[in-house]
């Protein structure tokens, strides 16, 4: 729903009771486990389709926000660049991305991009 999916087991599914009422209720009750969602610094992009790898980062930085990490690592590669690229333009489109820039030369330099959230 508006971009949010949730993943829940079989077991925590409840059926909605029927009220006599035509009016609808539109409070929402929502937690977070920040446990079930902590994400890792690093994501390997390597040998992605740019469409894929961008829903990928997607993600991945969903996660990172949720766990309230300050930075992670896009393992994009060398290549064409072309991966790179997209994932740049990406990043630069999002409004939570505070910086980002390539990592040192002994960390995997222009193959990998460090995100600061």
């Amino acid at each position: 729903v508006n971009g949010i999916t949730l993943t829940l087991k079989l077991e925590e599914l409840q059926l909605a009771e029927q009220s006599g009422s035509s009016d609808l209720d539109t409070k929402s009750n929502i937690s977070i486990n920040k446990t079930s969602t902590i994400a890792k610094i690093q994501i390997d992009l390597r040998g992605k389709r740019v469409d894929e790898a961008l829903r990928e980062t997607e993600k991945h930085l969903d996660s990172a926000l949720v766990s309230g990490m300050n930075f992670v690592h896009i393992l994009h590669g060398k290549g064409t660049g072309a991966l790179m690229e997209a994932i740049h333009e990406f990043l630069s489109e999002q409004s939570f991305v505070t910086n980002f820039h390539f990592a040192n030369e002994d960390q995997g330099g222009t193959g990998i991009t460090v995100v600061e959230l």
